[in-house]
């Protein structure tokens, strides 16, 4: 029959230092390949300079240009701006008419 110790016949004096070398080894080559694992993100920017560019670039400063409004939306929005709202329709709320 089929033995699931392949060690069974050797004895236990041969079986504890063989299985302790093979322990050794194994431990010894998951250090060494650890050792030479590469640092993640190492060659990434530090974190959150992104977001603070993306900050930069949505900020309106003093003294910046506004850019020019174009297109019918704008356009209509600058008449009932200059009506002071009339002709706006105010909007039924309820919670069906939120999108």
């Amino acid at each position: 029959m089929f033995a699931l110790n392949p060690f069974a016949g050797l004895g236990h004096a041969t079986h504890r230092p063989l299985a302790r070398g093979i322990r050794l080894a194994a431990l010894a080559t998951a250090m060494g390949l650890a050792g030479c694992a590469a640092q993640p993100g190492a060659d990434l920017p530090p974190f959150g300079d992104t977001v603070q560019h993306t900050k930069r670039l949505q900020t309106h400063e003093p003294g910046d240009d506004a850019p020019a409004l174009g297109g019918a939306k704008a356009a209509e929005a600058m008449r009932n701006y200059r009506s002071g709202g009339a002709g706006l329709q105010p909007l039924p709320m309820s919670s069906s008419s939120l999108p």
